[in-house]
C-alpha cells in the first residue's frame, strides 16, 4: 500500500498523471444598489427591482467599478428609468423581459435581448465574456431568508458571477439591503427563472433572462425619442437617447443635424463676447456685433486674459452665420 501511494505521488510530481482541474469561478465588478437606496420600502421602491437592475448594469457598462452606487445617484437614476418606462410603455410597474429589453435598447448605450430557457452554461459563458445577465424570477422560489413574507411574486436580480466550487451564482440582489455579492445556488436560481405574468402568476411564466452586451448592433437603428436620429447616430453626436432636443434650443436633434447645426450646444445663446471655434480647425473667434474676429495666436489670446475653457465648439454652419471681420492681432 505504501509503495502504491509513493508511486502515485511520484507520478503526480513527474506530470504523468494530471492534477484535477481547479473549479472555475468568475465575478464581474458590477456596482450595487438596492431597489430602495434610501431604505424606504414603499412605492415606487417596492416594485423598482427591474429599474435597479438596469441601473446596475448601466453603471457597469459605463465603466463604473465602485462597489456601490451612491444613494442619491441611485434614487435619481432609478426614477429616470421609471420615467422612461412611463413615457415609452405607458406604465412602469412590473415590466417583463421584452419590455426591459425595449427600454434598454431605446434609451441606453448598450443593448439587451431576452433568452428563453437559458442554461447554466449559457449564463456562465456570458460572465466569461464580461456581460452581466438580468434574471427574471418568481421571487418566492429564491427562498431568500431576508425577503419579507417569503418574497415577491415577481422579481429581478443581476447575475454577475459564478462559483463552480460552491455551485453558486454571485448576484447583485436589489430586493434586500445586504444584496451586494449575494449568492444563490445554481439549482435555486435556474428553477426560479420565470417571466412576469400578471395577477400573481409569475410562477407559470416561461423561464427567461435578459442577456446584455456593450456592443450596439441589433438596436442601432432604434429612435426612442423620435428625434430623427438613430441610436448609433445619437451615440456618435453625443446627444441624449431619451431627449429629442438635447440642447434645449427648440429644435429637435435630427433637425439640427440635418441643417448643419450642433445638436448638443444651444448656439442661439451665444452672442457678443462669445469665444468659438469649430471641431475641425484650430482658429478661435470672438463674436462681436454680428461679426466674427479671428484671434491671431495663443499669445494674443492669453494677453486678453481669455480662458480656454470658455471656448465653445460650434458647427461650421453656425460659424458661417457671422461675417468674417478684422483679425485680433494684439
Amino acid at each position: 500500500m505504501f509503495y502504491q501511494a509513493l508511486a502515485l505521488i511520484t507520478a503526480f510530481l513527474s506530470g504523468v498523471v494530471p492534477l484535477p482541474a481547479a473549479a472555475a469561478a468568475n465575478t464581474l465588478d458590477v456596482p450595487y444598489t438596492s431597489q430602495a437606496p434610501q431604505g424606504v420600502w414603499k412605492q415606487p421602491w417596492e416594485d423598482a427591482c427591474e429599474e435597479a437592475a438596469t441601473v446596475m448594469v448601466d453603471s457597469y457598462y459605463r465603466g463604473g467599478r465602485q462597489k456601490t452606487i451612491g444613494k442619491n445617484e441611485a434614487v435619481n437614476r432609478i426614477k429616470h428609468v421609471i420615467y422612461l418606462e412611463d413615457t415609452k410603455l405607458g406604465f412602469s410597474k412590473d415590466t417583463n423581459a421584452a419590455q426591459i429589453a425595449e427600454i434598454i435598447n431605446n434609451f441606453y448605450s448598450w443593448e439587451a435581448y431576452s433568452v428563453s430557457r437559458p442554461t447554466l452554461d449559457q449564463i456562465k459563458a456570458e460572465m466569461d465574456k464580461g456581460r452581466p445577465v438580468i434574471a427574471l424570477v418568481h421571487g418566492k422560489a429564491l427562498k431568500n431568508p431576508y425577503f419579507k413574507n417569503g418574497g415577491p411574486d415577481y422579481h429581478t436580480v443581476v447575475i454577475k458571477g459564478y462559483d463552480d466550487d460552491r455551485q453558486e451564482f454571485v448576484t447583485n440582489e436589489p430586493g434586500i439591503n445586504r444584496g451586494l455579492d449575494y449568492r444563490y445556488p445554481y439549482a435555486t436560481m435556474l428553477s426560479a427563472l420565470h417571466d412576469f405574468v400578471p395577477e400573481g402568476k409569475t410562477s407559470t411564466g416561461q423561464p427567461v433572462a435578459v442577456f446584455t452586451s456593450p456592443a450596439v448592433s441589433d438596436s442601432r437603428f432604434t429612435d426612442g425619442d423620435n428625434d430623427g436620429l438613430s441610436k448609433s447616430e445619437e451615440l456618435s453626436y453625443g446627444t441624449k437617447l431619451w431627449d429629442k432636443d438635447t440642447d434645449r434650443d427648440g429644435f429637435t436633434d435630427g433637425t439640427e443635424v440635418k441643417e448643419g447645426y450642433s445638436p448638443v450646444l444651444n448656439e442661439k445663446r451665444l452672442g457678443n463676447d462669445s469665444l468659438i471655434k469649430t471641431k475641425t480647425a484650430p482658429t478661435v473667434y470672438l463674436i462681436e456685433n454680428g461679426g466674427r474676429h479671428a484671434i491671431l495666436n495663443e499669445e494674443v489670446f492669453l494677453s486678453h486674459r481669455w480662458r480656454w475653457q470658455d471656448v465653445k465648439v460650434v458647427s461650421e454652419r453656425f460659424l458661417k452665420d457671422f461675417e468674417e471681420s478684422y483679425i485680433i492681432n494684439q
